[in-house]
């Protein structure tokens, strides 16, 4: 066998083998590498970042500062130290409290804008909060949180602050917005002439409040400048006009009633409006039939009735020194408006065409009231005389020895006010100009003016007993029977006498 016959025979390849072969042959081995290479280098370049941030942070954490790559409302905030981060946000706090938020009220066809700033709202940032959610913000136990390493990749590492109401806010917000509130209205009913008409009803609308607060918090933790479309809740009202138009034939012969309310010559007719105002029509609508107003009736007693009929007394006034009375008071007279009330009903129900009112008696108010004395205004006896309690005081030093109730002048003539001595003493002085006599006189302004007992005719009969506490007298000081004595016993030529109002 040659050397030929010992080789082996051909094998034919495959047709996709000489495929791939064709292939590689296509693209050089050199091409392949250099996009393995590609792919390693930037997986390489992540993980090389990746590691450099991660070392930068773990530097930022044992520098006590805060992590690189925070915003706050704009700001490059990261790596700061704690007071580096309080005083920017205590920057942007004051300048976000003093912002202006716009709030639209109102619909399409009908709207109004209120401009408020966040502090007037009561709105502003928890400065110490805020500065301590920035300095921890993505560390965990001395490593950056993985949510951070993502933030910082991504570049959206914002911090939003922490924000607190003022404990008013709820009424500041209240204040500044339910003034734009319409209350929903009733139907109602009213007199045009003689004839009653209805009134239609009105839909109320407010702001929802607790919304419009929410929305505010959205627009402070926005750095753009918003607005906010206020959420408007609207109420129905509870009486509509198609609820009373089956009642107004009852309602109509309800105020055609001819009653006339009286108390002694003082007589009342009710008109028709007055009817008009005893319907009560949220309880004729809940029982189904006519229903009256208690509330209406007592307003009719008050504001129509009383001011005629009522007599007021006079008030009791009580020193607040001892307790004594000053001036006595009296009793009036007052519309019992209960039994008035009740018998008011009663001639309406049964159409009665007279109701007899009921008066009773006022008692006596009683007012306390600082006395009109002068203790120790000297340093010995005086006589103190008050004009307007109509009393005379006896004095020793600080010390009240007695107090009387006196009659002084008539308003057409006066006795005079001032500081003045007892000049003059007489057990019985007459006087020529009257032909009065004039027991215990004290005379304390020449002999024109004095202080005396209540004066007698030459047949022994006293004037003026019963006007003791009011000024009648020709302008002298009159004292009651025995306390005239009293003082003119106590008091010497030269005792100070004190006059005033």
């Amino acid at each position: 066998m040659d050397k030929k016959s010992k080789m082996p025979a051909q094998v034919n390849k495959p047709a996709e083998s000489v495929k791939v072969a064709k292939s590689l042959e296509e693209k050089p081995k050199g091409e392949v590498g250099k996009k393995i290479l590609k792919v390693l280098f930037v997986l390489g370049s992540v993980i090389l970042i990746v590691l450099s941030t991660f070392y930068a942070v773990l530097a930022y954490i044992g520098a006590d500062k805060s992590l690189p790559g925070l915003r706050f409302y704009g700001y490059d905030i990261g790596g700061k130290s704690y007071s580096q981060i309080r005083s920017i946000v205590q920057s942007v706090n004051s300048s976000k409290s003093n912002e202006n938020v716009k709030v639209v009220i109102g619909n399409q066809k009908e709207q109004e804008t209120v401009e408020k700033k966040f502090s007037d709202l009561g709105l502003k940032m928890d400065v110490d909060g805020t500065s301590k959610k920035i300095y921890y913000f993505g560390k965990a136990k001395d490593f950056p949180s993985p949510a951070y390493i993502t933030s910082f990749i991504t570049g959206k590492s914002r911090v939003s602050p922490i924000i607190k109401w003022d404990p008013e806010s709820d009424k500041k917000i209240s204040d500044a917005f339910s003034g734009k509130n319409i209350d929903p209205e009733d139907a109602k009913l009213k007199l045009d002439g003689d004839q009653i008409v209805v009134e239609p009803e009105k839909q109320g609308a407010k702001v929802n409040l607790k919304k419009l607060r929410s929305d505010l918090e959205t627009v402070f933790y926005s750095k753009e400048k918003l607005q906010i479309i206020a959420q408007i809740v609207y109420q129905p009202s509870k009486i509509k006009q198609s609820d009373i138009e089956p009642y107004l034939k009852s309602i109509e012969d309800f105020i055609g009633k001819n009653v006339t309310a009286q108390y002694s010559y003082k007589k009342f007719k009710l008109t028709k409006d007055d009817l008009l105002s005893f319907v009560d029509l949220e309880n004729t609508l809940k029982n189904k039939t006519l229903a009256i107003n208690d509330g209406a009736i007592d307003d009719y007693l008050n504001n129509t009735v009383a001011p005629k009929v009522n007599t007021k007394g006079k008030t009791r006034k009580v020193s607040t020194y001892d307790g004594s009375v000053i001036a006595e008071g009296r009793e009036g007279w007052q519309i019992n408006l209960k039994d008035s009330h009740d018998a008011i009903k009663e001639a309406l129900s049964q159409d009665k065409k007279v109701v007899t009112l009921s008066v009773e008696v006022a008692p006596i108010e009683e007012e306390k009231v600082e006395p009109g004395f002068t203790p120790g205004k000297y340093p010995g006896k005086y006589i103190e005389l008050n004009l307007s309690e109509q009393m005379l005081y006896q004095w020793e030093g600080a010390n009240m020895v007695g107090s009387h109730r006196i009659s002084t002048g008539k308003w057409s003539m006066p006795t005079p006010v001032g500081d003045f001595v007892i000049n003059n003493k007489d057990p019985r002085a007459y006087s020529q100009t009257y032909n009065l006599y004039m027991p215990w006189w004290m005379s304390f302004i020449g002999s024109q003016y004095g202080i005396h007992e209540l004066p007698e005719w030459p047949d022994g009969t006293k004037e003026g007993e019963g006007h003791l506490g009011t000024p009648v007298s020709h302008g002298c000081v009159r004292l009651g029977v025995g306390d005239a004595a009293a003082v003119y016993d106590w008091a010497e030529i030269g005792t100070p006498v004190y006059v005033h109002t």
